[in-house]
């Protein structure tokens, strides 16, 4: 019927707003940006759908996602100084300047990007060494696997997370 498929659009529109705001909250979180601080986001949505969703719904994104002031964009080239998240259909950039105190932010994900590195290369280690993989159970093997595969993304994106941070 109708009303099923009314209800169907209905809540994938939903799930995007939903999607938007826990990808500004995750940045927001991951780039030391405090709860109650407002920051600034552009929207850079490739649905025009969402973009409708989340235009018919901006106060509860604003206010959910702490946000001070939210803009749509086609494209968004300017990239340094912006944190980033990626979403179903939208990409997010949080503008990081003067919301954070960046030597402190550098020093924090120079620790994380330290740790990670040391777990890397421990789990490198065990795996490259010829006794654990032949002696260890597959399942124990394939677990330090897909923990050093999971952990080099994480470096990944804490790399990242130090380029796209301000100068300063």
């Amino acid at each position: 019927p109708a009303w099923g498929q009314a209800l169907d659009g209905a809540v994938r529109e939903a799930q995007q707003v939903i999607d938007v705001i826990q990808t500004v909250r995750t940045v927001r979180g991951e780039s030391g940006v405090k709860p109650r601080q407002k920051i600034d986001v552009t929207l850079v949505a490739t649905d025009p759908a969402l973009r409708a969703a989340v235009e018919a719904e901006q106060p509860m994104v604003v206010t959910l996602g702490g946000i001070g002031r939210l803009d749509f964009a086609a494209d968004f080239s300017e990239r340094e100084g912006y944190g980033h998240g990626v979403g179903h259909g939208f990409e997010a950039y949080l503008s990081l300047a003067g919301q954070i105190d960046v030597a402190a932010e550098r020093t924090r994900i120079g620790r994380e990007v330290e740790k990670t590195e040391a777990r890397i290369r421990q789990l490198s280690g065990k795996l490259e060494n010829p006794a654990f993989r032949d002696k260890a159970p597959a399942a124990v093997v394939a677990k330090s696997r897909e923990e050093l595969s999971a952990l080099q993304a994480q470096l990944a994106k804490l790399n990242e997370s130090l380029t796209q941070l301000p100068a300063g």
